[in-house]
């Protein structure tokens, strides 16, 4: 049943009132007390004082329920809980590399390039600017974004303290 008859006060003399108090009282019965009382949800009581059935009825129809009390936790439901979205998440080193290479794409496209052969001039990393920067300066970018990328990839993968469990220096920075 819908329980938009619980914030609407002016309904409180209509009939469908008196359907959403005679729902609440039926599930109400299935969870008294060892005396036979359960909490009163109307204005005055809170949830508070526990009384019989009737003198809950009687009360919900005079002093109003609680507004807000529309999941009846105290009767019984439960908050609805939504289903999780389970995604699998790349790993934190597979993330750091997707920086790096995000970071150093020149790198990126050498890596299927002997990287002994950048260093010394032997191929042209820089998809073609090396030679417009000169075969010394092209040799000389590329030593060092090499450098900066070999010397980050080994924080990536270094253990951030014994026993971190695969934590390493970059993903303690990063998450």
């Amino acid at each position: 049943m819908d329980r938009k008859w619980i914030r609407n006060r002016r309904l409180r003399h209509k009939q469908e009132y008196i359907d959403g108090i005679l729902s609440f009282i039926e599930v109400a019965k299935q969870h008294v007390n060892a005396r036979g009382r359960t909490s009163c949800p109307c204005v005055k009581c809170l949830n508070k004082k526990y009384q019989t059935i009737p003198v809950v009825q009687i009360h919900l129809a005079k002093n109003g329920m609680l507004e807000t009390y529309v999941i009846w936790r105290e009767h019984g439901e439960t908050v609805p809980t939504p289903t999780p979205i389970v995604q699998d998440a790349p790993g934190p080193i597979d993330d750091i590399h997707n920086i790096l290479n995000d970071a150093f794409p020149v790198v990126e496209e050498a890596q299927d390039v002997d990287m002994e052969d950048c260093l010394e001039g032997g191929g042209d990393t820089l998809g073609g600017m090396g030679d417009a920067i000169g075969d010394d300066e092209g040799a000389k970018v590329n030593r060092i974004e090499a450098d900066q990328y070999e010397k980050l990839l080994a924080e990536a993968e270094r253990e951030l303290f014994p026993g971190s469990n695969g934590h390493s220096v970059l993903t303690a920075m990063s998450g």
